[in-house]
């Protein structure tokens, strides 16, 4: 019979623990999960930051530009365009001579 206690004791005490170990993880959990929300706050908030400050570069860099200056840099970028694409032609064609010799 005392065994029987003895085994039950120890089944309880067991118990006891495991609770313990349960009430714990729970707590972990809780700080875990107010920490991740803190995390996603401060994120949202430097991404809202980075947008606004992007927004306002570009509104800068626009406004400081006059229209022939928009123009004047459309033409350069045209030109630089260009230039690729025909210089992109001229080794097409050497690539096609070579692999017919």
């Amino acid at each position: 019979m005392t065994k029987l206690v003895e085994k039950v004791q120890k089944q309880k005490n067991k118990i006891e623990e495991l609770e313990e170990e349960l009430q714990a993880a729970k707590i972990d959990l809780e700080a875990n999960q107010i920490e991740l929300e803190l995390v996603r706050d401060e994120k949202n908030e430097l991404l809202a930051d980075m947008t606004e400050n992007s927004k306002a570069e570009q509104e800068d860099i626009l406004q400081s530009l006059t229209q022939d200056e928009v123009k004047q840099q459309n033409r350069k970028l045209r030109q630089a365009v260009n230039s690729i694409a025909s210089q992109f032609e001229v080794e097409k064609a050497k690539v096609a001579k070579m692999t017919e010799v």
